[in-house]
């Protein structure tokens, strides 16, 4: 728990000292409303959610620019405490993504809101898949590809989003496949695999 109220204490002092200017810059030029910056059902069913990767050990940065900037939190899955992390896919630019981001646990818990590499990030399946269908566009009426083989306990890469589509890449016998999924075949939830 101090670990949480010392990252917002420190998000806080960030916005002072840099005039507030990563949040209302990046809010206006999205069209978030600055009272909603913090509000998770604001993001819920608007942007794809995805969470920080619970395979991934070391820290993740965020910053208040996608080319680096100031650092505004330094993020890190603590399976012991609990501690996981859920983002809202807001803007990409090349590797990076802006994303409003949230304890995973406590949904109304506002962490940061700022730049994350997409190498962090990760989703589950919503449910065990055979075949699992990965499409070669963000459209359902696109070429797709089968796997077989997949499990809803297998965490998946996010290499891109395109509205509620999220670009995946996933392991399956030693072989790295990558292709679009629909918001159908998501599950965002760190605590459990879905069906």
């Amino acid at each position: 728990m101090k670990k949480k109220i010392l990252m917002i204490v420190t998000f806080l002092l960030t916005l002072a000292t840099n005039g507030g200017q990563c949040v209302t810059s990046y809010s206006q030029g999205l069209g978030v409303p600055l009272f909603e910056l913090g509000k998770y059902d604001y993001y819920n069913g608007k942007y794809p959610q995805v969470f920080i990767n619970i395979d991934y050990k070391g820290t993740v940065p965020v910053f208040s620019k996608p080319d680096g900037g100031v650092l505004i939190a330094n993020l890190r899955n603590n399976q012991k405490e609990g501690i996981y992390y859920n983002l809202f896919l807001l803007r990409k630019r090349q590797d990076k993504f802006l994303a409003a981001i949230f304890d995973a646990s406590e949904e109304d818990l506002f962490i940061a809101y700022g730049w994350v590499d997409k190498k962090y990030l990760g989703i589950y399946l919503k449910k065990d898949y055979s075949p699992l269908l990965l499409y070669d566009e963000p459209d359902i009426n696109s070429k797709i590809s089968e796997l077989y083989n997949c499990n809803s306990n297998q965490v998946l890469g996010i290499s891109d989003y395109s509205k509620k589509w999220l670009k995946v890449t996933i392991m399956i016998g030693g072989v790295l496949y990558s292709g679009w999924i629909p918001e159908d075949f998501q599950w965002p939830n760190v605590w459990t695999t879905c069906c």
